[in-house]
């Protein structure tokens, strides 16, 4: 008899609930979840509201909203869904420390050595339809010896159409044959389970005793192991319709038609290959918070109760080694509405005076209704970091010492400008291997990346400003150019230098370089201008000559 004993939590309407917690939607009014395939949207998910209208999965939309004119439509949000799934399983810690998401509506639960805590299984069973009735959900659990077990008796626990399943693949059968076939004692004895008498109740559950997974799976349906759909099908129509009917089967035969993975599922829902249930590593999450006896609204408070946080988010983040890269500051207002303020730094810290300098910038953008009475900062995304960063330098003996970095505050500098022009206006350049001019470097954006210093000694001269080519008028043939007319001026030329031929990469199909071979001059000009020309020989397009930059 095993010792172990794994949970399995169900939320059958994880979307429809989800959308309804976050709406403040009532429980009466039917709503339902639509997913996009193709042309066409259908129902993956519905309340009981919408269920009792007649409505269900797999129902068009128009017949939907033909059906029933009031129900509330909703698209399918798959992150979003995993994010609520995300806080459930966190809710789930209460139970045991051994939780694992079975995405995407599912949570696994080791609880082996923590029922006794609530009075035993029944207990346990317990305490979670009361946590459940609260949160409004709908869920189903299973329990048994084994994680395969626990997740089949979850899914099919109300499934009593399948227990009774006495047809061929596309479930139908004759009535008399049905008929007879009940007369013969055929029919597979249904599974004992305490659960309430309405069928779209919130809240079911079926509990397998130690050492009885075999009794309590042997009539469930081929789905429960978890296979492919085809290849549950592929097994109905050779005549298996439960479990049971794969226990009498010799494995030699199954492992060579149906491959390994059916009989380890099998091995796995009986106990006889191990499946534990991992956790997922922790997140760190660093966030403080600040409840007002009375609601503020005038900057100088809001000051204050900064000044307050971020002392506290500071050490937070110091004690455990990391520094805020992007920060969030929550304003709750007395009218239950809220509002989020974001702020970026270029690289990760948790220095005080600098965090207080970017959030009283922001603070202009607050709208603070008819007051804001809780005030909260979380750090979006931190990234390690350590309290001081030095560089070597030799002493005047030639010994090598460490001193402090002192050019961190030009990344405070960038942070403060980034506040008014956007995090998406300020570039920086990094150094790329390429022999074409305009893909020599490579742009990043100065909020995520790190200043470049590799840059290779310049061999060519290359221009200050670099654009697209523009096309140049000559009025000669003169070659090099003695005058030309660009950008509806005409310029004498009075000193060149060149030519510096550049071919195009060929191994790329560049459009910008379908007019083949350039020989690039250095033209100074009467008028002062310095200008990079060059001539295009041809190629897929016509030639000629083109202005691609200007020296200062």
């Amino acid at each position: 008899m095993s010792s172990r004993r794994v949970l399995s939590l169900w939320f059958k309407r994880l979307s429809v609930e989800r959308v309804i917690r976050q709406e403040k939607i009532s429980l009466e009014t039917p709503v339902v979840i639509i997913l996009n395939e193709g042309n066409q949207g259908t129902v993956c998910n519905l309340n009981i509201a919408a269920e009792l209208q007649g409505l269900f999965i797999g129902q068009s939309i128009g017949d939907t909203i033909l059906r029933c004119p009031n129900v509330i439509v909703r698209f399918f949000d798959l992150e979003e869904d995993y994010r609520f799934l995300d806080l459930l399983s966190r809710w789930a810690g209460k139970y045991s420390p051994w939780i694992k998401k079975e995405l995407p509506d599912g949570v696994l639960i080791d609880i082996t050595g923590c029922a006794h805590l609530f009075g035993g299984e029944q207990g346990l069973i317990e305490a979670f339809k009361i946590d459940c009735d609260n949160f409004a959900l709908t869920v189903h659990i299973g329990l048994a010896d084994t994680v395969g077990a626990a997740w089949a008796l979850s899914r099919f626990l109300e499934n009593t159409s399948e227990l009774l399943h006495t047809g061929d693949v596309i479930d139908q059968e004759a009535r008399a044959t049905r008929t007879r076939a009940f007369k013969r004692g055929n029919q597979p004895s249904s599974l004992t389970i305490d659960q309430k008498n309405n069928e779209l109740s919130f809240f079911k559950y079926i509990i397998a005793p130690c050492g009885q997974t075999r009794e309590y799976i042997s009539n469930l349906p081929l789905a429960s192991l978890r296979l492919s759909q085809s290849k549950v099908i592929s097994l109905r129509r050779l005549g298996f319709r439960y479990i049971k009917d794969l226990l009498e089967i010799p494995r030699a035969p199954l492992t060579r038609r149906f491959g390994r993975d059916l009989l380890t599922r099998l091995d796995q829902i009986l106990g006889l290959e191990p499946e534990p249930v991992s956790p997922e590593k922790p997140v760190n999450r660093f966030s403080v918070r600040l409840t007002l006896p009375e609601p503020i609204g005038l900057k100088s408070d809001f000051l204050l109760a900064l000044e307050k946080l971020v002392p506290a988010l500071c050490r937070k983040l110091k004690n455990s080694k990391f520094g805020v890269r992007k920060l969030q500051l929550q304003i709750f207002r007395t009218d239950s509405t809220t509002q989020s303020i974001y702020i970026q730094l270029t690289q990760p810290s948790f220095d005080t005076e600098k965090i207080l300098i970017l959030l009283a910038m922001k603070l202009d953008d607050v709208i603070s209704g008819f007051g804001v009475d809780l005030i909260r900062l979380e750090t979006k995304i931190y990234e390690p970091v350590y309290e001081a960063q030095y560089v070597k330098e030799l002493s005047e003996d030639s010994m090598e010492i460490k001193k402090p970095n002192t050019g961190i505050d030009f990344e405070h500098f960038l942070n403060r400008v980034s506040m008014r022009l956007g995090t998406d206006s300020i570039t920086r350049w990094h150094s790329a291997e390429s022999h074409i001019p305009e893909k020599s470097f490579i742009t990043s954006g100065a909020m995520w990346s790190e200043p470049f210093f590799g840059w290779l000694p310049k061999i060519y001269l290359r221009p200050t400003v670099l654009f697209n080519p523009e096309p140049v008028k000559i009025q000669d043939n003169f070659f090099p150019l003695k005058k030309f007319k660009w950008r509806g001026r005409w310029f004498n030329s009075i000193f060149k230098t060149g030519p510096e031929r550049i071919s195009p990469e060929w191994w790329f199909d560049d459009p910008n370089w379908r007019t083949g071979v350039r020989d690039y001059w250095r033209i100074d000009t009467e008028t002062g201008e310095r200008l990079w020309l060059y001539y295009a020989h041809g190629g897929l397009k016509t030639g000629g000559w083109f202005c691609q930059g200007c020296f200062s």
